[in-house]
């Protein structure tokens, strides 16, 4: 009896983990731009999740659009344009955060967004992998004035 009990309450908090996760994921639809910038025009990240497991996501610096695209976040390869460049990119949560691998040519970077604090920042923790690099870490804020960079 004891052993059923502990199996129940393991599911209820492995559940509850779950619940939060997709709270959490929930929270990363939005427009962000870098947090602590006097520039006019900052970078932006603007991230809305669609139906079918399905996210588009438009990143601008400056005013010019970098990327627009949209992919799945089951890890399947999306075939997308980067700077004007051709790209591979895929994309899938590891918890509440949402991981992005990107190949252009023979370059592979890794970007981790995770929402922290109060759902209000966002970071975004980019890992060349190919070459290998070291990680740059860059905080954002939602932009609460509206969809527009």
């Amino acid at each position: 009896m004891k052993l059923c009990a502990a199996g129940v309450a393991l599911v209820l908090v492995a559940g509850s983990a779950v619940a939060g996760d997709f709270t959490d994921r929930a929270k990363l639809s939005g427009n962000w731009k870098v947090a602590d910038s006097n520039d006019k025009s900052p970078e932006v990240w603007i991230i809305e999740e669609h139906a079918n497991d399905a996210i588009h996501f438009s990143h601008s610096d400056n005013d010019r659009v970098l990327a627009e695209f949209e992919c799945n976040t089951m890890g399947k390869e999306c075939q997308v344009k980067v700077e004007g460049k051709q790209a591979a990119v895929s994309m899938w949560f590891n918890g509440a955060a949402l991981v992005q691998m990107e190949t252009r040519k023979s370059n592979v970077v890794k970007r981790t967004f995770s929402i922290t604090g109060d759902g209000d920042s966002l970071n975004v923790e980019a890992t060349p992998i190919v070459p290998p690099g070291k990680a740059q870490l860059t905080r954002f804020t939602r932009n609460k004035a509206g969809t527009a960079p």
